[in-house]
């Protein structure tokens, strides 16, 4: 019997694009931003704010395929509540190991490792994940 491959649409996947997190307005934001691909039209709305404990407060708006829109979730899910250095350290680590020339697998934390572990049969689409 063969061992199982991971999957690029993982159950993981799925699960962030049906049913994503920070999507909530963000009415006091203290910076916005818009990215898109208009090759495939994923499109990423950002909004970023602080909490009154001055840790980070995130939104995103997501239109996009599945990876696109389950990345922006698991950014939001993970970044909402850390301290903005922290935040900013995890996210370029992010983009880092998303670069088109990092080698595989993939050096990125375990949570984002889980839900994106597909990635290594299908490389060209790390810029779907990359994008939020």
């Amino acid at each position: 019997m063969l061992p199982e491959r991971p999957t690029l649409y993982s159950s993981e996947v799925l699960a962030h694009a049906r049913s994503p997190h920070g999507t909530a307005p963000l009415d006091d934001a203290r910076q916005s931003v818009e990215v898109d691909n208009p090759l495939c039209g994923d499109r990423v709305h950002l909004a970023i704010g602080l909490n009154q404990a001055g840790d980070l407060a995130l939104s995103q708006q997501t239109r996009g395929c599945a990876l696109c829109g389950a990345s922006a979730s698991w950014m939001a899910h993970l970044m909402t509540g850390a301290a903005p250095g922290a935040a900013l350290a995890q996210s370029q680590s992010v983009t880092v190991a998303l670069a088109d020339l990092a080698p595989l697998p993939l050096a990125i934390p375990a949570p984002l490792k889980a839900l994106f572990a597909g990635l290594h049969a299908a490389p060209a689409r790390r810029g779907c994940v990359r994008l939020p």
